[in-house]
């Protein structure tokens, strides 16, 4: 078997490649991926557009969460009562953890995050499919 590969691969040599081959093999394989960047345009782009819509709300439900969570409240206590909070550091600390709005922050953080993924690769193949030569 080993001998049917030296064979090949002795024989390849000899062989002339057509004039212009490696050109046109590299305008085909920038057409597929200029074909892929756009096709990738649209479902990114709609992320895009659907992230942008949804951050508004979910920037307004964060910041309704966080004010009827007493969170601010206890916030304020730990700054404007400095001797006291040192005394009760303990129970401040819990009760500003226990009433964090965790599930808002995490929404509004996911949306956030793929709003910037979605806008970064969404530049990113509008300069290949389009941009580039």
């Amino acid at each position: 078997m080993g001998k049917d590969y030296k064979a090949l691969f002795t024989q390849s040599e000899n062989v002339e490649l057509p004039q212009g081959l490696l050109g046109s093999v590299l305008v085909r394989v920038r057409l597929e991926q200029k074909k892929s960047a756009r096709r990738e345009l649209v479902f990114v782009g709609s992320t895009a557009v659907g992230s942008i819509i949804a951050i508004v709300p979910a920037f307004s439900y964060f910041v309704t969460s966080f004010f009827q969570s007493s969170f601010y409240q206890y916030l304020s206590l730990a700054w404007s009562e400095g001797s006291g909070a040192l005394a009760f550091w303990k129970e401040i600390s819990m009760s500003l953890a226990e009433s964090l709005p965790i599930f808002s922050i995490t929404v509004f953080l996911f949306i956030l995050v793929v709003l910037l993924w979605s806008v970064a690769r969404t530049t990113r193949n509008i300069k290949t499919g389009f941009l580039t030569a």
